[in-house]
């Protein structure tokens, strides 16, 4: 298992966006390839030694049953959107070790590569648990997904009062670029860029 370059958009928007976007997605070739619910555990040491860094259990329930998703995700050096390097796997799945190594050169904590093949998401849990790990925070949600060939859009509705989000995932800054551009969204990156711009501005003036 290799690391893959994840570089993210996530928007807020309302039910009308909603359907707009899907509307629009479908138009330029996108394929609906599953719809799920997901339930994300993250998790962390005590000292929150994963800071910007991400280690997620994920739940997900489909159509076609359950399973667990494992997941670290080590931070980039983008500001202006969410940009990571994700490693992650299903319990029937190789890379066991290497999760067990990303997570000591973190946290220091060295966990048995058998827990990355335990299927039932509680004692996934527990274990962790035990191991001196907690659950930082919990959520669920229902997660559309759309693909083409190189790239995702995403629907999320989460519980009143989050609400509903949009996230595009490409391979890189310029990819996700261009399917913003393609799926005529600028507006939406812009958007989000000016956010992000704005909140670094408030907290140094805050400062």
């Amino acid at each position: 298992m290799s690391g893959f370059h994840e570089c993210e958009l996530k928007v807020k928007i309302d039910n009308e966006l909603r359907t707009e976007l899907r509307e629009m997605v479908v138009k330029k070739g996108y394929v609906l390839t599953d719809s799920r619910i997901e339930t994300d555990y993250i998790m962390d040491t005590p000292e929150t030694a994963f800071g910007k860094n991400l280690f997620r259990v994920r739940d997900m329930n489909n159509a076609e049953g359950k399973t667990i998703l494992y997941t670290i995700k080590l931070k980039g050096t983008s500001t202006d959107f969410q940009d990571y390097t994700e490693y992650e796997i299903t319990p029937k799945e190789d890379g066991a070790d290497i999760l067990a190594r990303l997570i000591k050169s973190v946290c220091g904590v060295e966990l048995d590569e058998s827990i990355f093949k335990i299927t039932d998401v509680n004692k996934a849990l527990n274990k962790l648990l035990c191991e001196g790990f907690i659950i930082k925070r919990a959520y669920q949600k229902k997660r559309e997904a759309y693909s083409d060939k190189d790239t995702k859009v995403l629907f999320d509705i989460f519980p009143d009062p989050v609400g509903m989000f949009v996230e595009i995932e490409a391979g890189g800054e310029e990819n996700l670029k261009s399917t913003v551009e393609k799926l005529g969204l600028i507006v939406l990156w812009n958007q989000e860029i000016m956010g992000k711009l704005l909140e670094r501005l408030q907290q140094v003036i805050i400062a």
